[in-house]
């Protein structure tokens, strides 16, 4: 139970029940009833302070200090917007509470969480003159995610414990690092002090019975492992791991942070199809439409509990949470620092350090200040060892980005554009942080500006970050983690929306209502395969209309999403009702910046990062993977003309092996 949840609001006492005030017996709920579907609205006491908006002073507070408030009751009001005609009843069936601020008697305010929202903003100057109360509109607090209720109750009985056992032989002068896949898929094998230490796990596993699945497996050879770090939640770093401890009998100590391992399993193959079978068995039940969201939350968490524990038992007792600045002491020649390496939340470097020697694993980084993820910068000025090696994310290494303030401009300016023009704004985004980070700059943009209100639509994998993260705080901008603190993040905003229409309590409207709509909508960029009849036609309204915009957030990885960048006038997109390809007419701009190998938030550093970075750590030696050898010529050319630098090498292809400590080579090297 809350704090927010156990002050009674009409006399101000703790209450054991969250139902019924256990003083002064006034209900703490309020129920309405339509079409046999029950709608229930929490009335709670606010224990924090509310501080005033722009909104508030410049119109509100005149209002409300002329008012009397001595017959004002919080049941009034809230009967009042229920019985409100001007106000649509999808609004109402979303709100979800009124909450009494702290210091109400100063500033009369009442918090109205509300998943839709709009036109009840839009009235709050109407209802300050009737009641002498400022409608403080926001967004419920997001959901927490059954993954992370679930990690929340098996974390402290189930997780490796700290520090684990790992003796480092010093006397061993091998240092070795071994690609162990093709390059979309990042996991390579290092071998140092004796040690054989996987980073990352981005393989898909083949069938059991082909040649191919018992040639990775004799390359990982799982059983030997000493370790396995995991750098961040993308599929092409952890898709395999799930299936190395659970299917391949790896039991070494996994490296990552909860954040990591939270967005890495809700997007995993394994908790979707749990999810699934949940949500059907749940519907069978013929109460569960009529309970409130948190309960059912908690029926859900209960029903998924003892697959969840099933599906990944032999991978959570061996995980070894980590957090950024962290040092994991082995003995007294042998050490990790755990990193911030921005990209992605949780995302981490890992600093390997036997005796004096050091090599750095950067999984994919970056040094842009892209709200709400930190970068990887800050994390550089807390590294007081220089590494020998750095085994580097060279995904963009061939490209040049401009300057973060001049990115987000245009994007603010585009989508404000659009949403003036009356147009629907499409975000195409692979691996939704895109859009998230796109929500940040335009809600912010637009209260410092004094805009206005976009409404955002977020597709089921968005929202599933969204929660996440803000559940993840450490994880995040430090600007962000103040606001959440001080209970003024984007977060809350009202304009948060979830697009599917199964769940209206979350607020869904639905991908068609959406994208009919003037407001941003956020839907996944890969546009290759067959698209779902509502994803195609959104896409296929988006594309008609002039005055719609289509933002490509991040390098376009598909075929679909390349067309509308290269600016080719015709995309064929498949559906699959009918198992066949739709050419679509591109009539609506596309964003993904006008000038060549230009793309919008790609997570991955530039020449100009790569060379900052370097700089910064002057390494004698840099291994280059994540890309083809011939995109480093460049990069290579130039880090050529730095005199610390001794050597450079591209991990590529598969068997492709760098020698890090001994310029001799051993026959042992491989394995």
């Amino acid at each position: 139970m809350s704090k927010a949840e156990s002050i009674c609001p009409y006399c101000y006492k703790k209450t054991e029940s969250i139902d019924k005030c256990t003083e002064c017996a006034k209900s703490l709920l309020m129920n309405f009833k339509i079409k046999n579907k029950r709608y229930v609205i929490r009335v709670a006491y606010q224990d924090w302070d509310w501080r005033p908006t722009k909104v508030y002073e410049t119109i509100i507070q005149a209002i409300v200090e002329k008012h009397d408030r001595s017959s004002f009751t919080l049941e009034n009001l809230i009967k009042a917007v229920w019985a409100d005609n001007e106000i649509p009843a999808d609004d109402k069936y979303s709100i979800h509470s009124f909450l009494i601020m702290k210091n109400f008697d100063k500033y009369p305010v009442v918090q109205v969480r509300i998943r839709r929202g709009t036109t009840l903003f839009n009235h709050i100057e109407r209802y300050a003159k009737e009641f002498g109360v400022y409608l403080y509109i926001t967004g419920p607090p997001l959901p927490r995610e059954l993954i992370s209720c679930w990690l929340d109750k098996k974390e402290k009985i189930a997780t490796h414990p700290k520090p684990f056992k790992l003796k480092a032989n010093k006397m061993n002068k091998w240092a070795s690092a071994k690609q162990l896949v093709e390059g979309g898929q990042s996991s390579m094998k290092l071998k140092l002090g004796g040690l054989r230490i996987l980073l990352d796990a981005g393989f898909f596993w083949p069938s059991e019975r082909s040649m191919e699945c018992s040639d990775l497996l004799d390359n990982i050879n799982p059983s030997q492992l000493d370790m396995v770090v995991i750098s961040h939640a993308h599929a092409d770093h952890i898709q395999g791991l799930v299936d190395l401890y659970e299917k391949h009998g790896c039991t070494a100590p996994i490296v990552t942070t909860r954040a990591t391992v939270e967005l890495g399993l809700a997007r995993s193959r394994e908790y979707q199809e749990i999810v699934e079978i949940t949500k059907k068995e749940l519907e069978k039940e013929d109460d569960y439409n009529a309970l409130s969201r948190e309960e059912q939350e908690s029926k859900q968490l209960e029903k998924a509990s003892k697959l969840l524990d099933r599906k990944f038992s032999k991978l959570l007792e061996k995980i070894v949470f980590v957090t950024y600045g962290e040092t994991l002491e082995f003995d007294s020649d042998f050490s990790i620092k755990i990193l911030q390496a921005g990209h992605y939340p949780g995302g981490i470097m890992t600093l390997f350090q036997l005796e004096d020697y050091s090599v750095l694993y950067t999984g994919d980084f970056n040094l842009l200040e892209f709200e709400p993820i930190a970068s990887g910068r800050s994390a550089l000025r807390t590294l007081k060892v220089k590494p020998d090696v750095v085994i580097c994310d060279g995904s963009a290494a061939d490209l040049e980005f401009p300057k973060e303030s001049s990115t987000r401009a245009r994007l603010y300016i585009d989508i404000l554009d659009t949403y003036n023009r009356g147009g629907v704004t499409l975000l195409l985004s692979d691996h939704n942080v895109g859009a998230i980070i796109t929500y940040f700059i335009i809600r912010q943009g637009l209260i410092d500006k004094e805009g206005g209100r976009i409404p955002f639509y977020f597709d089921s994998a968005t929202w599933e970050q969204m929660c996440i993260l803000r559940d993840r705080a450490d994880d995040l901008d430090p600007i962000i983690r103040e606001r959440i603190e001080n209970h003024a993040d984007p977060f809350h905003s009202a304009m948060i929306r979830r697009l599917e229409a199964e769940y209206p309590h979350l607020g869904g409207i639905g991908l068609k209502n959406a994208i009919k709509s003037r407001c941003v909508v956020s839907m996944d960029a890969r546009l290759h395969g067959k698209l779902s009849p509502d994803r195609f036609e959104a896409l296929q309204t988006a594309l008609a209309g002039e005055d719609n915009l289509i933002a490509v957030i991040g390098a376009p990885r598909s075929s679909g999403t390349q067309d509308l960048v290269a600016g080719r006038r015709i995309v064929e997109v498949g559906l699959e009702d009918d198992n066949t390809y739709h050419k679509l007419q591109v009539n609506c701009r596309v964003l993904n910046w006008d000038f060549e190998s230009h793309q919008i938030f790609n997570y991955h550093p530039d020449r100009d990062q790569l060379m900052e970075f370097f700089d910064s750590l002057t390494p004698k030696r840099v291994v280059f993977f994540h890309n083809p050898p011939n995109a480093f010529i460049d990069i290579r050319r130039e880090i050529s003309k730095r005199p610390y630098i001794e050597d450079h090498e591209v991990l590529h292809r598969h068997n492709r092996l760098a020698v890090l400590r001994d310029d001799r080579i051993a026959k042992d090297l491989v394995e």
